[in-house]
């Protein structure tokens, strides 16, 4: 019943469900544990602006740590568990202010600052964690200098934001056109290294998929 789903939603909402999942996870389960109740908060945050609100303030109140179990998290061997987890730091990138997103950028990078993190989830072998960091990397490359930068300075890693155009999913292949697209809108001095995917973005025109296309 509609009615009574909005009730609920709004008692979720109003107990700050969210926040108490992230707190839970992070200082009281185990990591193999931790796979349901971040899918439901990540379920949450989607539906619901004020729990997206919620699971950032959680962040910014315990940085070091929080930080340091999203880390782990998602580099676990738990692919739904990483492909949830991108899922809500693609949707906060996309519907935040870009002063929030310094700790996804932190995430990326990972603490020697080699982005190994953000060539891991880029090469990973499930579509759906692939896709949802080219859909990530898309929303932030809007605002990131510092993830432009990194594009230009740290070696191949602008080659596996460019292999996402051929990947054999569509989904993948379609997030990879939106944050290929968003990093030359916003290019700056990386223009000339992106000159490289015009046969790649050309070739994409006669793809299968009519939204690829």
């Amino acid at each position: 019943d509609a009615d009574l789903l909005i009730d609920i939603l709004a008692d979720l909402r109003d107990s700050e469900v969210a926040a108490h999942l992230l707190q839970v996870c992070c200082y009281h389960l185990p990591l193999t544990q931790v796979e349901l109740p971040i899918s439901l908060l990540t379920r949450l945050a989607l539906t619901d602006p004020t729990s997206l609100n919620q699971f950032v303030n959680t962040v910014a109140a315990s940085p070091r740590t929080i930080v340091s179990f999203l880390s782990v998290a998602l580099l676990s061997d738990q692919p739904l568990l990483t492909s949830d987890l991108l899922s809500l730091l693609a949707h906060t990138a996309r519907v935040l202010s870009p002063s929030y997103l310094s700790f996804i950028q932190e995430l990326l990078a990972g603490s020697d600052e080699s982005y190994r993190p953000l060539r891991s989830f880029l090469g990973h072998p499930e579509n759906s964690v692939r896709a949802h960091t080219y859909r990530l990397l898309g929303h932030l490359l809007q605002h990131s200098m510092a993830l432009r930068g990194a594009l230009q300075s740290q070696s191949g890693l602008l080659s596996l934001l460019l292999l996402g155009l051929g990947d054999k999913d569509p989904v993948v292949r379609c997030s990879a056109s939106f944050a290929v697209g968003n990093a030359t809108y916003q290019a700056g001095p990386l223009g000339p290294a992106l000159a490289v995917a015009v046969p790649s973005m050309t070739q994409l025109l006669g793809d299968p998929q009519a939204g690829i296309r």
